[in-house]
């Protein structure tokens, strides 16, 4: 499983069994549903072994204010979060922008932007 953790929307991204093959899941709004609840029905329902977190990164390798907040949520993810789940940062650079033209183009919703960001984050994990 893969999450693209921001300010308000939290993409998820799944694999298959075989862990091949990423697939977009789902977005929580966190205006709309508690963060952690949403989260703990996703792994009650998918059972990931892993958690991959995309970590963004400023281009110049410097962190930013967003990796200061994603770090703060891997922290809080690994006290919330049980059964023995590994946790992993995953580099995220470009995949809100790759995301945003993939939907464009498809014609989609942009509120699958941040799913598909996810997906992004969990095929580029996937492939290493």
């Amino acid at each position: 499983m893969a999450l693209d953790y921001g300010d308000r929307y939290v993409g998820i991204a799944i694999s298959d069994y075989e862990g091949k093959i990423a697939l977009r899941h789902s977005v929580i709004d966190k205006k709309k549903q508690e963060l952690f609840v949403g989260l703990k029905n996703t792994i009650e329902k998918e059972e990931p072994e892993k958690i991959v977190v995309g970590m963004p990164v400023g281009l110049s390798g410097v962190e930013t204010e967003q990796t200061a907040k994603t770090r703060e949520f891997v922290a809080e993810l690994k006290e919330n979060i049980e059964n023995g789940i590994q946790i992993e940062e995953a580099d995220e650079t470009f995949t809100s922008k790759e995301a945003k033209r993939i939907i464009l183009e498809e014609g989609g919703s942009m509120d699958e932007e941040h799913t598909e960001a996810a997906r992004l984050i969990l095929e580029s994990y996937l492939k290493r």
